[in-house]
């Protein structure tokens, strides 16, 4: 996966739970698992950059 994809992908993940938490309760189930996806998301982009700055 290249970097501008993940950037992609947290961009959109980040307002959807933007979204879903403005209208949920913060611990509701939905809004815990988009989180989460967005915080796998996170990691995987600081992964791949640091695998960049290593080469």
């Amino acid at each position: 996966m290249k970097i501008g994809e993940i950037v992609e992908k947290i961009e959109r993940t980040r307002r959807q739970l933007n979204e879903i938490g403005g209208k949920q309760c913060l611990v509701d189930a939905e809004v815990i698992k988009i989180s989460q996806q967005l915080d796998d998301l996170i990691i995987i982009y600081q992964k791949l950059l640091s695998q960049r700055d290593g080469k």
